[in-house]
């Protein structure tokens, strides 16, 4: 799947004269790509459309994240994280329906 997106994201914008100034993985669930996949996706951004000094985004949701998962991100270039941190509190995210704890957003921010 990363490899059909970066292949796609090249035929369609991968001109080189167009250069970008923001990357953004958004809707909480790049983690599910791994962090691999999505680091050779934000490598080859970075190469295709003249990323080097974009602000680079990717969105988080705190229950699903694998341990090293930050770590890799930074080495790929990413400098922006957006944890889908709603509330602390369990009560108040069992009623926004969220399906990470207060314990998982905590550890998320650490």
């Amino acid at each position: 799947y990363a490899r059909a997106l970066a292949r796609l994201l090249r035929r369609k914008f991968g001109d080189r004269r167009r250069k970008a100034d923001t990357l953004y993985f958004g809707g909480g669930t790049p983690p599910l790509l791994g962090a691999e996949n999505l680091a050779a996706l934000i490598r080859e951004a970075k190469r295709d459309f003249g990323l080097s000094d974009a602000e680079i985004t990717v969105e988080v949701n705190p229950a699903q994240y694998p341990p090293d998962f930050f770590e890799k991100m930074a080495r790929a270039g990413v400098t922006r994280l957006s944890i889908g941190l709603q509330s602390a509190d369990d009560g108040e995210l069992r009623l926004l329906g969220r399906r990470h704890t207060a314990a998982q957003a905590r550890q998320a921010v650490r």
